[in-house]
């Protein structure tokens, strides 16, 4: 892999020569960004977590994991920032009672739409799984979701949602939230991952 290496504000000033270490930058650093060097800057039409800005800057996109923040009824992400759309990862998640896996999505009417079921869960089940939002700020009449979640279970197998959240008057989503029906998360991580759309 390439080599990330950030060009200074002092390499490329009005008295500063152009060297070879200079020019190799300018060769090296457009293929470690496509690479995803350590260090480089995410393509930002590429999922990546919504709070780094720098591969390997520590930042995972993490926002509930059981073994630090415990059990939870529900996970809500932060407030969506303009010009991206969003998509939550679930990895390794328990429930502690069987029911549906619900999302609610918050609009700018200041309130949180009705739950949308993306499928049955069972008590004890290890599941991963993702729910992704397409273009959420475009204000519109329709928005749509797909969410995919398989269990190692046998009682509950895999389940897809394509879904569109439909209203009277255009409007947009914030933010989302996931939870359960009846019971908590007692088990896994759920992180937050964006990308830039220009449409």
């Amino acid at each position: 892999m390439t080599t990330y290496s950030a060009i200074t504000s002092s390499e490329i000033d009005a008295d500063s020569p152009i060297t070879d270490a200079l020019l190799a930058k300018f060769r090296d650093n457009p293929i470690a960004i496509n690479e995803g060097a350590t260090g480089a800057p995410y393509v930002q039409t590429a999922w990546h977590p919504y709070n780094s800005t720098a591969v390997g800057d520590g930042n995972t996109g993490r926002l509930w994991d059981f073994a630090t923040d415990g059990a939870v009824i529900e996970v809500i992400t932060p407030t969506f920032a303009s010009g991206y759309e969003y998509r939550l990862r679930m990895v390794g998640l328990s429930a502690s009672a069987s029911g549906n896996l619900l999302a609610q999505f918050y609009t700018n009417a200041g309130a949180y739409t009705s739950s949308l079921t993306l499928g049955s869960v069972a008590a004890g089940g290890i599941g991963d799984g993702f729910l992704e939002v397409f273009d959420p700020l475009r204000s519109s009449r329709h928005h749509f979701v797909r969410a995919q979640y398989t269990e190692s279970t046998t009682l509950f197998g895999s389940f897809v949602a394509d879904q569109a959240i439909s209203a009277a008057a255009a409007f947009t989503i914030t933010k989302f939230k996931i939870g359960l029906a009846s019971g908590g998360l007692v088990a896994g991580f759920v992180y937050l991952d964006r990308r830039r759309i220009y449409a």
